[in-house]
């Protein structure tokens, strides 16, 4: 599969709209993840340099099919770009949620859509964590440069080590 059709599954399930009627089309899911993908540039670099044509809704090279070293899928940068293209798809939704949270009473019946915006923050602030730890594990561990310098400070602690990229505690190794 190409990046037009993998990546805009991917983000439907972090921005939650897997649910028939879907809220967004698949095209504006593509527009999203080309401008999702700039915003990765503007903070972190890649060994292999992708160009978001937002006009031309292309993705080249496209990081689903081959990465720089010629093996699959370049798993860093379709991760980086799907979760900050949920973070800025959620603030969106937050912002429209946030313009329509209130609460009516009347007859003794009310109705709260406070709740919609709350649980809008909370996702937000949850997919704000993911990107910032995904962010700190590729910058210090996932390149070849966070690597080395990481490596030899484990020798220089005495050799304890635990994985920098998301491993449970039972992955840990301590020799």
């Amino acid at each position: 599969m190409s990046w037009d059709v993998e990546m805009p599954i991917e983000l439907r399930h972090i921005i939650n709209d897997v649910d028939i009627p879907q809220t967004y089309s698949d095209q504006r899911l593509q527009t999203a993840i080309l401008v999702g993908a700039r915003r990765v540039y503007t903070e972190l670099s890649f060994t292999n340099p992708y160009y978001a044509d937002i006009v031309q809704n292309k993705l080249t090279p496209d990081p689903t099919l081959t990465n720089a070293t010629g093996g699959g899928p370049d798993q860093w940068f379709i991760n980086m770009t799907i979760y900050k293209t949920g973070e800025l798809m959620l603030r969106n939704n937050l912002k429209v949620a946030a313009l329509t949270a209130y609460t009516i009473m009347d007859d003794g019946i009310k109705v709260d859509l406070r709740s919609v915006a709350q649980y809008q923050q909370a996702l937000l602030k949850g997919i704000e964590n993911e990107w910032e730890n995904m962010k700190m594990n590729y910058s210090c561990g996932a390149r070849a440069e966070g690597w080395v310098i990481l490596n030899s400070m484990n020798l220089l602690a005495g050799g304890m080590r635990a994985p920098l990229l998301g491993f449970s505690d039972r992955d840990r190794v301590i020799f």
